[in-house]
């Protein structure tokens, strides 16, 4: 029986609270567009994953919508860049270079379409040796879900964002494979998905959604069931808890380089944290806009925190820090009604104007200013080559965890990322 939806708000239970730690493994199940996000297998976040299902951390399941997926769409889009890459470029070259060179592209072409025409067999065995080293749990489609599938696309409904759409069908199919396992097993299950409709869905049917694969696998029940496992306490400075044993060994070293420049590491977070936020869409609920609200620039950083405590080291050559930062006097733009506005009375309205209006007067776009409270996971990288010592090679910003707005000048959460 699929459960009820319920408000976002009112399923939260304590496997994601703080400190917490649940029942292992922790059942995940992953989507289409959240393993394509991971586009190399060299990936630190397939890697990691591998690891918390090797230490009992994690039980991967795949619906069989996913590989199915997962091999079609990796076949077709190897297919698709043989064409164009061939296609393309002979229509130049032919018109202004010699015979030669004509030749060369063809028998390059003639190389590029000998693997194009084993790649149905090679992605279908990519896939599942990928699966099978995650140790994934197939999920088929039953009966009882095939029928809610076709419900959700006839009714435009679950995932489904308009009727009879056949763009979101597969994800009707996920959607109902994942109630159903989830209502099998009788707990709560961590779903990871790039799709924003299912994610926002499976987060209404209390599944605890990620992202991407490394959002979860740095999340706070993941974490904490890790920590337990190793540690059996919470960690406490020095204690290293969510290092590898293998990797401990010269972590306090690469944390006192990452203290001495903090600097350095504080500017490659900063650049990829404005690259992501500009042109970024927030719900913030003490605006009385109409829909969400768009970042159009501005701001600047007063604040980074990075939590030595929980850091993490899973790779020799990367350090994982959590990471707070408050953003001061970032400019916003939202649609709202003149009589909504009018009737504002929240804190800060001085810091917003009206930029526009409709003739009618009826609906006003507003500019105005908030704070932003972020939270993160930056990564620092290490070169340990010809050197005699490790250096930092460069630091990035690995997940975004989560983006909240604040009334400008205040501590209080009141938004968040869509």
């Amino acid at each position: 029986m699929t459960p009820p939806i319920e408000d976002e708000a009112k399923t939260k239970d304590v496997e994601s609270t703080v400190g917490a730690v649940p029942q292992l493994p922790i059942p995940v199940i992953i989507d289409s567009s959240a393993f394509r996000y991971e586009v190399s297998a060299r990936s630190t976040a397939l890697k990691r994953l591998e690891e918390l299902v090797q230490k009992g951390v994690a039980q991967v399941l795949v619906p069989i919508v996913v590989q199915r997926e997962l091999s079609t769409g990796i076949s077709f889009d190897v297919k698709k860049f043989e064409q164009k890459a061939w296609r393309e470029p002979l229509k130049a070259i032919s018109w202004c270079h010699p015979q030669a060179d004509i030749e060369d592209m063809e028998n390059a072409h003639a190389m590029a379409a000998s693997v194009a025409s084993r790649v149905d067999k090679a992605a279908e065995e990519g896939v599942a040796a990928r699966l099978a080293a995650l140790n994934a749990r197939i999920l088929p489609v039953t009966a009882m879900a095939a029928e809610k599938a076709f419900d959700f696309y006839f009714t435009g409904s679950g995932p489904v964002q308009h009727l009879k759409n056949r763009d979101d069908l597969p994800d009707a199919f996920i959607a109902a494979i994942a109630l159903e396992e989830q209502a099998r097993l009788g707990r709560k299950c961590h779903a990871i998905v790039g799709d924003k409709a299912l994610r926002v869905f499976l987060a209404k049917c209390r599944f605890e959604v990620h992202e991407n694969i490394g959002a979860f696998n740095t999340s706070t029940v993941v974490l904490s069931a890790y920590g337990e496992l190793k540690r059996g306490d919470a960690p406490q400075e020095g204690e290293f808890a969510y290092v590898d044993d293998q990797y401990r060994e010269g972590t306090e070293k690469l944390v006192s380089i990452i203290r001495a420049r903090r600097q350095e590491v504080e500017g490659g977070v900063k650049a990829m944290l404005f690259n992501f936020v500009d042109g970024m869409s927030l719900s913030v609920g003490f605006l009385p806009s109409e829909g969400d609200v768009d970042v159009v620039g501005g701001g600047s950083v007063v604040k980074i925190d990075f939590n030595f405590n929980h850091l993490m080291r899973f790779v020799k050559e990367e350090i994982l820090l959590p990471t707070k930062i408050l953003v001061r006097g970032v400019l916003v733009r939202f649609m709202s009604t003149m009589a909504g506005y009018s009737s504002w009375r929240g804190g800060g309205k001085d810091l917003f104007r009206v930029i526009s209006s409709a003739p009618d007067g009826g609906a006003v776009w507003i500019e105005g200013s908030v704070d932003l409270q972020v939270s993160l996971l930056s990564r620092v990288n290490f070169s340990f080559a010809d050197a005699s010592e490790p250096v930092i090679s460069s630091s990035v910003v690995d997940v975004f965890e989560d983006i909240v707005a604040v009334e400008a000048g205040s501590d209080g959460a009141a938004g968040g990322l869509r």
